[in-house]
């Protein structure tokens, strides 16, 4: 019984440090896909006001119009990157955002500058603030706001085919 009765503080001990040790990195990670994340929204609201402002302007501009589909690009690739976004389930909301900002005035033999308050303008906005949404929506899921604040992700063993 005497060896128990001092393995015991020892294995509480063990048991605290790996808690603290798993709280404390998921807590970090957090922190870091929060920070990419805001990045992320940062560059989709400078996105959105790059579209305005090509759609907005008096003549088609080509430097603009390249410079917003490579950023669209961009933007993808770089969610691609964060750990808890799902790609896939953005894929919808991508490609709205896309056909919001590309799909219409977007050629330089139909542009016609808009006004500020023309529906394309606002089909932008609407798909900006979706695609904001559904970022949000997937980091809740890897990062709810309930104890334990993170979701343990299933290990997945893949087997070599028969």
């Amino acid at each position: 019984m005497g060896d128990w009765s001092t393995a015991f503080p020892w294995i509480i001990a063990a048991i605290g440090w790996g808690a603290t040790h798993l709280f404390s990195e998921a807590r970090e990670r957090r922190k870091e896909v929060r920070s990419q994340l805001d990045k992320c929204l940062n560059r989709l609201a400078k996105l959105e006001e790059a579209a305005r402002d090509f759609h907005s302007s008096p003549t088609f501009d080509p430097k603009k119009s390249a410079s917003i589909v490579s950023e669209i690009d961009r933007l993808e690739r770089v969610l691609t990157r964060i750990s808890a976004i799902r790609i896939d389930a953005l894929v919808p909301s991508i490609i709205f955002h896309k056909r919001s900002i590309t799909l219409e005035n977007f050629d330089q033999s139909t542009f016609k500058q808009v006004s500020p308050s023309c529906e394309l303008l606002s089909d932008i906005n609407a798909a900006t603030m979706d695609f904001e949404d559904e970022i949000e929506a997937q980091y809740r899921l890897a990062y709810p706001s309930t104890f334990p604040y993170f979701r343990m992700r299933r290990l997945e063993i893949r087997r070599p085919p028969d």
